[in-house]
């Protein structure tokens, strides 16, 4: 009994690894497509570099949503896809005024470089959204008192077939 449990507990932990490694391909992939965006809108289009950064988001959240589901989480809580989208976006949009503030105050206040600030600030925010999405979205148990109703929870993988 005391094996199986620890078999277990090895292969959730082997799991975790996993899905970790596999949400840092998936930032370090959305941030290159972020990247790519910001270099093009600041340094060929003259737009300011917060407007970029913010452009540089949205591609964020969708590059992020679709590699995550398709390729990262094996559980998805709730049924509804445009329930998750909004809540990942809701997330992920936290992580932003969180990255925006902090590259505003390494660019403008400490005078960094703004691409070694996008590069700095899109590292913390990789590491915040991972924890709120798998306790919130991607993981198997009960949800706070504060959920939806548990009609909106599907505790199995869903089919595939989107809303």
């Amino acid at each position: 009994m005391k094996s199986e449990k620890i078999g277990h507990l090895k292969r959730r932990v082997h799991e975790e690894f996993v899905a970790m490694m596999r949400y840092g391909v998936v930032g370090v992939t959305a941030y290159l497509v972020n990247l790519a965006l910001y270099v093009v809108l600041t340094d060929w289009f003259g737009v300011h570099y917060l407007i970029a950064n913010g452009v540089g988001y949205i591609a964020i959240v969708v590059v992020s949503y679709v590699l995550s589901v398709k390729w990262v989480f094996t559980y998805r809580r709730l049924r509804s896809h445009r329930k998750e989208f909004f809540a990942f976006t809701f997330i992920t949009i936290g992580a932003m005024l969180i990255s925006t503030g902090v590259m505003w105050l390494f660019v403008d206040v400490f005078g960094w470089n703004d691409i070694l600030s996008n590069v700095l600030t899109n590292i913390l925010q990789t590491a915040w959204g991972y924890v709120p999405k798998r306790v919130f979205l991607f993981s198997e148990g009960k949800h706070h008192s504060d959920a939806a109703s548990p009609e909106a929870y599907d505790f199995e993988r869903p089919s595939g077939a989107d809303d």
